[in-house]
């Protein structure tokens, strides 16, 4: 019998008047970054009450390592701190995820031959020592993290071992807090293999990861699916993709409300470079790649981001042109499919590095980089379901005196937003800004319960309702997962469905693996 899932939802009469908006750019608290130390490849995750870690690389003047600052909500940011039980040798490729409680697990590359990571508990407020996840190798390169709706963390990664490439995976238990066996996911030979992703269904566990790999005559998209009923990873294989004429690069993947599972890359074709998608169907079977409707300007489209809200849509943003990069926007219905034409969201001054956050109302943003004047700055658009993509504008930053980049996105459950970048500053140093979106629906109370206590202050909203009925009704249309005797749909898809998901990195400018020296940072 299906488990039905309880959800009270309690609007409040006395609100607080919210204005929507981005604020201003402010440094994160750092005041023990050191002289001439600069901070850089900031990552952000926000948990289901508000709450944001974020995460970089800074010098302690010796050797680049993990860094990090808390944003509580309402209250604002801790002071960074390095990640305890850090050693003396250069670590890259951060990354973090939080699972549904509000802990969190970042990832990172140590010495350039060993995953490492740490742990953060949401009760105590605290970092676990930094410990290794695997190595050392030869090489391992681009970890990526993904949280599943149980807490358990998938941590994929690419292992050299001197002679051959292979995709490799880990998970950590959340229930026995520890980690399982890593796994060879992909084959282990001499093929290349580069940039794989993760995501997690928001209601099985089960996951899937994407990666691009060299088949001899070009780079094609390949991909291994977590079972979470059997806790064992498929065999890899292509993803159909007929008539495929150049490489397949930079693949990203997304799982929809409904366990379809979205996956989008950019290809090699003629005159220019074009955004493919293909999805994985809830029957399980890989629909042919085509092209995201796009009238292309004169110029190649790169390095797409994906992500989807709890009704089933998606949204795809990507780089394109050649000297004057825009950013570009297609969004996927469930009624329609994708749009006929992608939108324009941004200025043609040398956009770039798009990266996108969707909210669980449908509504999305939008950063990127854009060449200015004195300095590089930190654009951005926002999509408004049911209205469209809005002007786009640029953050204030009033206080900038440097080149901004390597921005980054994430939203809380109740549609506020945080984006981070790193800034070059008066001193000739980088440090880590921060930018704020405050949306208008705002929780008052968050908690573990299944009680979602929430205010409308503009009553943009009210079919919420409405919404967690349509989510209960779904649910109980999915099979059950059984696993060790056990139904697992008595966990509360709230907060699955409000698993924010950090923004994978893999971004690159006008060079392929353009990062900090190979070693995951894009």
């Amino acid at each position: 019998m299906k488990k039905l899932i309880l959800f009270s939802i309690v609007f409040c009469s006395a609100i607080n008047q919210l204005s929507a908006g981005w604020d201003q750019a402010y440094p994160i608290n750092n005041y023990t970054q050191a002289g001439a130390q600069s901070a850089q490849y900031p990552k952000i995750s926000h948990d289901n009450f508000g709450n944001a870690i974020s995460v970089w690389i800074e010098n302690d003047g010796s050797n680049d390592l993990v860094k990090t600052s808390t944003y509580n909500y309402n209250v604002g940011w801790t002071d960074a701190l390095f990640i305890p039980g850090q050693v003396s040798n250069p670590s890259s490729g951060v990354q973090i995820s939080h699972d549904k409680y509000g802990n969190a697990m970042a990832i990172w590359i140590y010495n350039s031959n060993v995953i490492d990571y740490s742990k953060y508990t949401y009760a105590t407020s605290t970092w676990s020592n930094a410990s290794a996840l695997f190595g050392p190798s030869t090489n391992v390169y681009t970890p990526q993290v993904k949280h599943d709706i149980f807490g358990n963390a998938h941590v994929v990664w690419i292992d050299y071992n001197g002679s051959n490439y292979r995709v490799m995976a880990g998970l950590y238990d959340f229930s026995s807090s520890s980690w399982q066996l890593n796994v060879v996911i992909s084959a282990n030979d001499t093929n290349g293999k580069i940039n794989p992703k993760i995501s997690c269904d928001p209601l099985s566990g089960n996951a899937i990861c994407v990666w691009e790999e060299w088949d001899g005559a070009k780079y094609i998209i390949k991909y291994s699916r977590y079972d979470f009923s059997t806790g064992s990873w498929s065999a890899a294989a292509a993803i159909t993709n007929t008539g495929q004429a150049g490489n397949a690069a930079s693949p990203e993947i997304v799982y929809d409300a409904y366990g379809r599972a979205f996956c989008v890359w950019y290809e090699g074709a003629s005159p220019f470079s074009i955004i493919k998608y293909s999805v994985r169907t809830v029957a399980g079977v890989w629909v042919d790649a085509e092209q995201i409707p796009n009238v292309q300007i004169a110029g190649n489209a790169f390095f797409p981001k994906i992500d989807s809200d709890i009704f089933g849509n998606v949204i795809c943003v990507w780089r394109e042109g050649i000297a004057n990069h825009v950013v570009r926007a297609n969004r996927y219905t469930i009624a329609s499919g994708w749009e006929l034409n992608a939108s324009f969201l941004g200025s043609i001054n040398g956009s770039s590095e798009p990266q996108l956050s969707m909210d669980i109302f449908g509504n999305a943003a939008c950063v990127w980089h854009t060449s200015g004047s004195p300095y590089d700055e930190i654009q951005t658009a926002r999509y408004v379901n049911g209205t469209g993509w809005q002007t786009y504008e640029t953050l204030s930053n009033p206080s900038q005196a440097g080149n901004a980049w390597s921005q980054k996105i994430s939203h809380d459950p109740w549609g506020n937003a945080i984006a981070v970048w790193q800034e070059l500053d008066a001193t000739g140093k980088y440090i880590i800004k921060y930018d704020h979106y405050m949306h208008n629906f705002e929780p008052l109370i968050l908690s573990h319960q299944d009680t979602i206590v929430a205010q409308n202050a503009s009553n943009n909203y009210s079919n919420l309702l409405t919404r967690v009925i349509r989510l209960e009704n779904l649910v109980s249309q999915r099979p059950i997962v059984r696993r060790d005797g056990q139904d697992f749909f008595e966990e509360d898809p709230a907060y699955a469905f409000s698993d924010v998901k950090t923004l994978e990195d893999r971004e690159a400018t006008a060079g392929r693996n353009k990062d900090d020296g190979g070693n995951g940072e894009y």
